[in-house]
């Protein structure tokens, strides 16, 4: 998979990373803070995707303002139970840290209907090797 676009607005202000940080479950891992110190979200396009590898085209990580709406929160989790959604496909996938998995929680890459809690590919070990793999941070 070859990536082929990024978007990476500016990093989330002090204020805002700090109200996140409040309302994150506690066992999430920390390094997750670590992509809004650097972007507030962000937009990255593949290109040679293997279909038959799981893969998909698009990542979309999340803002720090849609992380903090706290009704999409609410029916998010309520809706995927077991998963941490921070992200998506920009189409059917979530993307999301699974805590139905051992700590340190992957991020994988969810289909409902199809994956099963635990059975989700794996995007990345932690945001960091996600950042470092993605966007080369």
């Amino acid at each position: 998979m070859k990536i082929v676009g990024t978007q990476t607005p500016p990093p989330a202000s002090v204020e805002k990373r700090n109200a996140l940080e409040a309302m994150l479950p506690p066992d999430l891992p920390a390094d997750y803070l670590i992509l809004f110190e650097n972007y507030d979200g962000a937009d990255i396009w593949f290109d040679d995707v293997d279909w038959s590898r799981d893969e998909f085209d698009y990542l979309r990580l999340d803002s720090v303002d849609e992380m903090l709406d706290v009704e999409t929160r609410a029916t998010l989790s309520e809706t995927f139970p077991g998963l941490f959604v921070i992200g998506s496909d920009g189409g059917g996938q979530i993307l999301a840290y699974d805590s139905t998995r051992p700590k340190p929680w992957p991020i994988v890459m969810h289909l409902p209907g199809y994956s099963k809690l635990g059975s989700a590919p794996v995007v990345a070990s932690s945001m960091t090797e996600l950042m470092q793999r993605y966007l080369k941070a």
